[in-house]
């Protein structure tokens, strides 16, 4: 069935292994801190090495050091664990730098696995490597015992010893449970009844029902090599099938000879172990009498790869009905999956529609519905793919030396990591009661509660994180930046929409989707969330709410994106009215603050609002330029002069260098004299508006002493409605002590 599209598939995969040693990884590969030391995947691959040899002579296993991550050990200690019928000619606890050569020899037939443990100061990998042995020969891999045990197979079938209904029994020996049970009905029929249920097992061991497996019911009669296919029926909910044969037809043969195969296949997708679809078939029950209720049950076993295979169905039912959902649409092109795949890599693969997975990810339903992720983004080109080692701790940018696949790479995993989730919550697969099966957490980490890694738009958790934002209702966790509950469906448009208007027709950056929203630079529901991903600056001084002075403010910011190669490098200082009009804006360039010049803080004290806003645009200038991205607005309380009257002692202390303003409107004319009292040696200076600290533009008139001793008085003739700014300050800006400002009026003549 799929014989042209595997040799395709396989030349595809193997160029790919070579250029990049694996390709998009899973989820499962991040480098997750786990206490003391940082677990990696894959930190030695196998470069060569025997995978049949006769029994009993020596097998080599080459490893080199995964040149696609980047570590900073380079000494690492090789230790192996192995059993009784192996004798190994490697030396243990070597240390290597580069290369590693695995040598052993098998005396045993049957079953053997052996665990090598590489450690540094701060890493640990491991390498698994099974074999299964007969008198004849030995056969090896590192990717499953399975695996070893295909080449057993195909040899066999090459000398005619086996036939393919032997295939199930050899590759996977037994991963199973099963009972047949047989009754009858108490009433006449022509009737023969099948039934039973199916499960698989989490790694707990506690059974789940398999829903929607196919389930292909035959006669072997009359030509055994060709099964007539009765019926093709699908468990329920529950893993129970039931149906019913009319044995009429089979009279003449003594009743149908009834064969029940369930089948790891459905109309949108197949899994497959590289060689055929994943099945099994119950034993034959041989001339079956009307009446006959035939039951047969399973139960696939936990730690087989036929148990991991009926996980990954599941896993790709819920991605289904979630694309069904998010697309309206019905019908898809089909999906093949891998597992284990032929690399042990977990990837897709993209155009020919499959999805490889590393042996032990089959189970984890995170990864397949990350890998199925990619998927959907090619069927609706919403991104790229580029083959490398990413990880949610990662800035792409800087780990592939390019904003350009850094950013892809970014936006593409993270979609992917997204829809996961996404597609598991909508699903309700919490109610399945499934370790790690519908919550939160992809891998180790809660996409809602986790607070690291924000590392701006080329890292693939800020994405992921981010969208899951836009969509969700915040019901599971409250976030006071997260006031956006699109719903999975409209994000899907809109990203769809996005990726379409781009001049690739693809999303390369987050940048594109955030710049196809177009977003008013005044809308906190989204600035907050672009400064708490670090996609955007965050505001540092002045603080929010706090009060300026009269002395020209500076206002300060934090680049917060974590690229070394590429961090935000342009940044645009505005300054708002409390209504959100632009009132000044300032290009600081590569900067992380800006000092009003004395015309801009003198036109802002000007407009005598009681506040300002103010924020930042940042952009990303390499190419592809990113941005901008807004950041959250500060509010910073104006300076008000304080209004006085004729008549009435107004009591200030003055500081170094500080200094007080009054507001004074005439209401008759007249003249009226300004003036302190008090020991402290006060200066006075009348403007018609405020103006900044130290300075003296547009004064209309000042005075030091003319008052009783130092303190100041002056006296000026004013009209109905004529207001005057008066400033006091100490005699050269740094005299302190206290006052009382007082204004006094004479008629005029």
């Amino acid at each position: 069935m799929f014989r042209f599209k595997k040799i395709f598939i396989l030349v595809f995969a193997l160029v790919l292994a070579v250029m990049f040693s694996n390709l998009y990884l899973s989820a499962s590969d991040d480098m997750d801190q786990i206490h003391d030391e940082i677990e990696i995947n894959n930190l030695f691959i196998l470069e060569s090495g025997d995978s049949k040899v006769k029994h009993n002579s020596k097998v080599n296993l080459n490893f080199t050091k995964n040149i696609d991550i980047n570590v900073d050990d380079d000494e690492f200690i090789f230790s192996y664990k192995t059993e009784k019928n192996i004798k190994i000619e490697t030396k243990n606890e070597l240390k290597i730098k580069q290369k590693y050569n695995f040598a052993f020899t098998i005396n045993g037939v049957g079953e053997t696995k052996t665990k090598i443990d590489i450690k540094s100061s701060k890493y640990n990998s491991t390498i698994e490597i099974y074999a299964f042995s007969t008198d004849d020969y030995d056969y090896v891999s590192t990717v499953s015992m399975s695996s070893a045990k295909r080449v057993y197979f195909d040899d066999l079938y090459t000398l005619g010893l086996v036939t393919m209904e032997d295939y199930n029994l050899i590759v996977y020996g037994d991963d199973y449970m099963s009972e047949t049970t047989v009754s009858y009905t108490s009433y006449t029929t022509n009737f023969v009844y099948v039934r039973g249920t199916v499960n698989f097992s989490d790694y707990n061991s506690d059974p789940h029902a398999a829903n929607k497996l196919m389930i292909k019911i035959y006669d072997i009669e009359p030509f055994p090599l060709q099964p007539t296919l009765l019926k093709t029926i699908y468990t329920n909910a529950s893993g129970y099938y039931s149906t019913y044969i009319d044995n009429s037809a089979f009279a003449s043969e003594n009743g149908c000879d009834i064969v029940v195969q369930l089948v790891f296949e459905n109309s949108d997708f197949a899994i497959s172990d590289n060689f055929f679809v994943y099945n099994h078939s119950f034993d034959k029950y041989q001339d079956a009498p009307n009446g006959l209720i035939l039951r047969q049950d399973i139960t696939f076993q936990n730690g087989h790869e036929r148990n991991d295979a009926l996980h990954a169905h599941q896993a790709s039912i819920v991605g289904f009905q979630y694309l069904r959902y998010i697309s309206g649409e019905t019908t898809f092109p089909f999906l093949l999956i891998v597992t284990p795949g032929i690399i042990n890599e977990s990837f897709y693969i993209p155009l020919v529609h499959e999805i490889d997975l590393e042996n032990g990810d089959g189970d984890d339903w995170d990864t397949v519905l990350h890998e199925f992720g990619h998927y959907v983004a090619d069927l609706y080109n919403l991104t790229d793919f580029w083959p490398c080692h990413h990880a949610k701790n990662y800035n792409m940018i800087d780990k592939l030396d390019s904003k350009f696949l850094g950013t892809l790479v970014a936006v593409s995993e993270g979609w992917a990591t997204y829809y996961s989730i996404s597609s598991q919550l909508y699903s309700n697969t919490a109610s399945l009661i499934i370790p790690d099966v519908g919550d939160y957490v992809h891998g180790y980490y809660d996409i809602e509660k986790h607070t690291q890694w924000l590392m701006g738009d080329g890292n693939e958790w800020v994405v992921a994180r981010l969208l899951f934002d836009l969509a969700d209702d915040d019901v599971y966790y409250y976030e006071s930046f997260d006031q956006i509950n699109w719903g999975g469906k409209l994000l899907f448009e809109k990203i769809k929409f996005a990726a379409q208007d781009t001049f690739l027709g693809r999303l390369y950056t987050l940048s594109e989707f955030i710049e196809s929203l177009n977003i008013s630079p005044n809308d906190e529901t989204y600035l907050k969330l672009f400064e708490f991903y670090h996609l955007s600056a965050k505001l540092l001084t002045p603080a929010n709410n706090s009060f300026a002075s009269y002395t020209i403010p500076t206002f300060t910011w934090e680049v917060q994106t974590t690229s070394v190669l590429c961090p935000n490098n342009q940044f645009t200082l505005y300054i708002l009215s409390p209504s959100g009009n632009v009132l000044l804006t300032h290009d600081a360039g590569n900067t992380t603050s800006y000092t009003l010049s004395l015309n801009e803080w003198n036109t802002l004290l000007a407009y005598g609002y009681t506040s300002i806003k103010w924020k930042v645009e940042t952009e990303q200038t390499n190419s592809p330029a990113t941005g901008p991205y807004f950041s959250s607005t500060m509010n910073l309380n104006m300076p008000i002069p304080t209004s006085v009257s004729v008549g009435v002692s107004y009591y200030g202390v003055l500081q170094d260098g500080d200094c007080f303003w009054y507001k004074f409107t005439a209401s008759t004319k007249g003249y009226y004299s300004f003036y302190t009292t008090g020991s402290t040696d006060t200066y006075g200076e009348i403007f018609p508006l405020p103006v900044a600290t130290p300075y003296i533009s547009n004064i209309i008139t000042q005075d030091n002493d003319s008052s009783d001793g130092l303190n100041f008085k002056k006296t000026m003739l004013l009209y109905p409605g004529f207001t005057v700014y008066i400033r006091v300050r100490g005699d050269e800006w740094d005299e302190t002590g206290s006052f009382t400002f007082s204004v006094s009026y004479v008629p005029a003549c």
